[in-house]
Parts: structure tokens; sequence; C-alpha cells
């Protein structure tokens, strides 16, 4: 067996469906302030607010303006997006699946070209499009908190729920429903395509065979880190125009229903090309540093979840190679 591989008939799904909000909200603790700043960056600026000039400016000011509590505004509320990350996994891994399953019934492209490729950017977009359903109007709710600069007017999750249900009706919930998966889908299909591509190229330049037999080894972890963060920087450039869009569309109160066409149109006539590059960096650094943590705890987490079954198969079949030091350096016994 490939633990480097493993998939979903090989995981035992209670396990994983507990572990992961845990460490969901683990890594969500680390890399939100990054989320408040890249938000408030692409966001338009309020009457007699200033326009951050970079990252470190923006850090800069809402710390001194605000205080070091600014930059989890709207923190509790977007932590009902650990919900998400189980349905998510689920729905990434059975697509997967299906789609190897069902390729090798009607061999509709070669083999190898699914299993390494094409099935990574299919069940990519999928579980994203599933995703978005949960996770728009939590973003909806959560980018607002986000961008109140002063804390005497400032509201909180409820009271601004209750005024958007009064303002614009349950249908702002949904908000730039459209223009997310436009964002979001390519960007999940781009990062588990990048991920998987990049793996063999990691796994070489770290000095590891093509097969991973061990169950716990620290270069393996630091190969997945590597490549996390190696997909999520082509993501993140390539979708981030769209992810400008799409914050702005969802913070526009000016009109009932913005468009997509009409929000791309004020953006280029009022700010130019450059608009498209807002929050650019922050987004940048958050999905490097999320995507390589998340993808090295997705590894773990697969091992940490896999049916004692296989795992004695596996133990059975591996070369006899003592994996006694890299388990304790990773503190499992």
């Amino acid at each position: 067996m490939d633990y480097g591989d493993l998939r979903w008939e090989h995981l035992d799904k209670t396990k994983l469906f507990f572990i992961t909000p845990c460490m969901s909200m683990c890594l969500r603790t680390i890399v939100y302030p990054l989320g408040l700043v890249k938000t408030r960056m692409q966001a338009i600026p309020g009457v007699g607010q200033i326009r951050y000039r970079n990252t470190m400016h923006a850090f800069s000011c809402i710390f001194r303006q605000e205080g070091f509590t600014a930059l989890y505004k709207g923190f509790v509320a977007n932590s009902w997006v650990m919900i998400n990350g189980p349905f998510y996994i689920f729905a990434l891994e059975r697509s997967r699946a299906y789609c190897i399953a069902a390729n090798a019934r009607h061999e509709v492209v070669p083999a190898h070209m699914m299993e390494r490729h094409l099935s990574n950017v299919l069940s990519g977009a999928f579980a994203s499009m599933c995703g978005q359903v949960i996770v728009v109007p939590i973003d909806n709710m959560t980018q607002r908190l986000m961008v109140q600069r002063d804390s005497k007017t400032a509201k909180g999750a409820f009271p601004m729920v209750r005024d958007l249900l009064s303002t614009h009706g349950p249908r702002v919930f949904y908000r730039g429903f459209a223009v997310s998966l436009l964002t979001y889908v390519p960007s999940s299909a781009c990062f588990w395509s990048a991920y998987h591509f990049s793996k063999p190229y990691a796994r070489r330049l770290l000095h590891l065979p093509e097969r991973s037999h061990q169950r716990w080894d620290t270069k393996d972890m630091l190969a997945s880190m590597i490549c996390g963060g190696a997909a999520a920087f082509v993501s993140a450039v390539v979708t981030n125009p769209l992810d400008v869009v799409r914050t702005r569309m969802q913070l526009d109160d000016t009109v009932q229903n913005p468009k997509f066409m009409g929000t791309l149109r004020q953006l280029v006539a009022k700010e130019g090309v450059v608009g498209f590059s807002y929050g650019l960096m922050p987004r940048v650094m958050s999905t490097m540093l999320s995507s390589s943590l998340i993808m090295m705890g997705y590894e773990a987490l697969k091992r940490l979840s896999i049916k004692p079954d296989y795992a004695a198969v596996a133990a059975a079949a591996a070369p006899a190679t003592s994996t006694a030091a890299p388990a304790r350096q990773l503190g499992v016994p």
C-alpha cells in the first residue's frame, strides 16, 4: 500500500469526521488575520476611511487604530465554516473514487491519466461546488463583520443577520453565489491538480521513493507541505481577480442585487486593472500558509484514520525499515 495515496475505502470515517473540524479550527485561528486583511484591502473604503497601501500598512493601521482583537472580527461567526470540512472531504474523496471506478468500467481515458490528473481536477471542482452551499452564507455575514472599523457602531453576528434579513431578505446570504462558484470551483480544481502533479517532484527533491511505505515519515509530511504551498500559490494568483469582484459584490449595499458585469465594469472604471490585484499578497500568504499546513494535516489525518485491517496489510507489505524514530518525532505511538 502507498500511504501517500490512501483512498476513501481505506479510511475510518468516524475518526476522519471527528478530527477534521478540530484541525480546521486550529488552522483557521492561525490564518484568520490574513483573511481579514485581504477582505479589507479588496473592499471599497467607507467615507473618511483610508485605503491600505499594502499588507504591512493594513496590519499596522488595524493594530494601532483598533487593537489586536480587531484582527479576529467575525471569527466566531466564521467558525461555522468548520462544518464544511467533513462535507468537503466526503465530496472530494467519494467523487474521486467514483471517477476512477467509472473510468475503469467505460475506459473513457487511459487509467493513469484519470488516476493522476483528471480525477483530481473533477473531484476538486465537485467538492468546492458542494461546499459553496454552506460557505457562501457564512462568508457574506463574516465579511461584513470584518470590514467594520468603528468599534462604537460595530454590530455582532446576530444583529447583523437580523438587519440583513429585514433590509434585503434571505437572498442576501447567497449574494455572489455564482461568482463564488466561478472563483472557487476552478481554484479547487487547480489546487488539487497542481498538488498531485507536484508530488513526484517534491518527493524527488527530498530523495524519497516514488511510493510511501512508511506510515509516519517526517519527509513525507514535508513533501505534502511543499506541494500544498505551491498549489495554493498557483490557484490564488490565477483566481484573485474573481475574488476581488466577489468581495465587492457581497459587500455592495448600494443596489439591491449587484450584478457581476456591473461590479466588474465599476472596478475597472474607478481603479483600473490594478484593482484586480487588491488583496493579492495577503491572499497568497494566507492560502500558502493554510494550504501547506492543511495538506500536512490532511495527509496525517488520513494516516490516523486508516482502517486497522488495511494498516496491517500495509505493514506486512512494507520494506523492512524502522519507522519508530519518525513516528516518535510526530508524537504518534
